[in-house]
């Protein structure tokens, strides 16, 4: 049985630093390997000018990585695939609607490398290939046990061996009939997460998972919501849904301490675990501990559902104004 072990905020923290310790070791090596192998020095030149966990974490007081980690949970994919012509291609992506662009503009600047492009008529994603810069600047950056979901974490783990066999065979230290055997059976793992792959959560543990992970993971799937609860009365609601995380939701609900229980929801075929509160008491908790800290258009969403808890809870014409206006932006900016 595959098992992947929670971890706390602390010991992601140590391994990041680990982590950090090595990149200069990293980038020398990347870049004594393009010299060498007639490569581009100026690609390796731009690897070491790429921003550090310490600049990294300005503007993210809970840890950018452990955002990161959230956000990509919610909203990321790594996959690799190989052409026609037997060429391999690997890709990061974090992919998000029109309407909120800002995010995704907001991630290449931060790190500094990547592309924003339009996927469809009402999405867009930020993603990088150049899989020297996957291999040598993004991937050390994540701690160990990084995501917490089953299929980021089974996918992360196949996406990363299959880089590293990639290198090896680009640095000659394998066979390209190796390379591409190994290859070909870990795009086929990838493809569905086994039955008996688990992530353990820690049972009851207040510091799990980690706030930065929270922020971006309800970056990504987390919904502030104004609900009828019963006539001419809109309440304010928080949510978040997975299909398969039951016990992640729960993990997150003991942190939060929200008092109602995880459900199961259905609409048509569909079938998802639910985790949400409209609960006053929890919910004037919850509010600083967003509010500020999203990054994308949701920022304005939340600081108006934050503002309108404050100042018009109970007043139902200026919470259905609202209501109205959020989603009007939704539809005008897709």
């Amino acid at each position: 049985m595959f098992f992947l072990n929670g971890q706390s905020a602390r010991e992601g923290s140590t391994l990041l630093v680990q982590k950090e310790q090595n990149r200069c070791f990293l980038q020398n090596q990347v870049f004594a390997w393009f010299c060498t192998n007639q490569s581009s020095p100026k690609l390796a030149l731009n690897l070491r000018q790429m921003p550090s966990l310490q600049r990294l974490n300005v503007g993210h007081p809970d840890n950018f990585i452990n955002w990161f980690c959230g956000l990509i949970d919610g909203d990321g994919n790594f996959y690799f695939t190989q052409s026609q012509k037997g060429s391999w291609t690997f890709v990061f992506k974090v992919s998000q609607p029109n309407y909120n662009l800002k995010l995704l503009t907001y991630l290449k600047k931060k790190l500094k490398c990547g592309s924003v492009k339009k996927a469809g008529k009402k999405a867009s994603q930020y993603y990088i290939k150049n899989p020297e810069v996957l291999f040598y600047y993004l991937l050390p950056k994540f701690p160990a046990h990084a995501f917490l979901t089953r299929k980021k974490a089974w996918q992360f783990s196949c996406f990363q061996k299959a880089l590293d066999i990639y290198m090896q065979g680009k640095t000659n230290k394998i066979s390209v009939h190796e390379r591409n055997l190994f290859l070909k059976n870990l795009q086929q793992q990838s493809k569905e997460v086994p039955l008996d792959f688990k992530v353990q959560h820690p049972n009851k543990c207040k510091n799990y998972p980690s706030l930065g992970w929270l922020i971006g993971f309800t970056e990504a799937e987390g919904s502030f919501y104004l609900n009828l609860k019963k006539e001419k009365c809109l309440v304010h609601g928080v949510s978040w849904g997975q299909k398969d995380e039951k016990e992640l939701l729960e993990a997150i609900r003991f942190k939060l301490n929200i008092q109602v229980k995880v459900s199961l929801s259905k609409k048509n075929q569909f079938f998802w675990y639910k985790l949400s509160t409209t609960s006053i008491q929890t919910i004037e908790k919850l509010v600083p501990l967003f509010e500020k800290k999203i990054k994308g258009i949701k920022a304005v969403e939340v600081r108006k559902w934050a503002r309108s808890f404050r100042k018009d809870r109970g007043n139902y014409e200026a919470l259905k104004k609202l209501q109205y206006n959020l989603r009007q932006a939704k539809k005008h900016t897709s």
